[in-house]
């Protein structure tokens, strides 16, 4: 019984890390060579980009979070290639706005040959997944 009682306990202990923040959640996310700065918003959403296109312009990870307001929390973009860590870059989250606390991070330094499946993790703080952006690089 204390056997069935601790495993239980761990996996709950486990499972939280898969549980998104109650207070954080994605309200537009995308994956774009430009970002309008006035605007504060992705030109264009990619699902593929070209190889050559990717190494010359970089790429940004656009999320719009909405987080209550007075909230002020660390958010982190994961960059994964072919389900490797490639790049954590942190963010800073201020709540507030009804559509979300627009934020982006860029990246330019991809390796050599960025050929593959790429997908960018949106983690709290604690390493909770609040959402995931994904895209294909041929």
């Amino acid at each position: 019984m204390l056997a069935l009682l601790a495993a239980l306990g761990a996996a709950g202990w486990l499972a939280r890390l898969w549980v998104p923040p109650a207070t954080l959640r994605l309200t537009q996310v995308a994956v774009t060579s430009v970002v309008d700065e006035a605007q504060r918003a992705p030109a264009e959403s990619l699902r593929h980009i070209e190889a050559g296109r990717l190494l010359a312009e970089g790429l940004y990870a656009y999320t719009a979070i909405h987080a209550p307001l007075g909230l002020s929390e660390k958010v982190v973009h994961v960059w994964r290639h072919e389900g490797r860590v490639v790049d954590r870059i942190e963010l800073e989250v201020n709540g507030g706005r009804a559509e979300g606390y627009r934020a982006w991070t860029r990246k330019r330094n991809f390796p050599e040959d960025p050929r593959g499946r790429w997908q960018v993790q949106v983690l709290a703080a604690d390493d909770r997944m609040i959402g995931t952006l994904r895209f294909t690089v041929e």
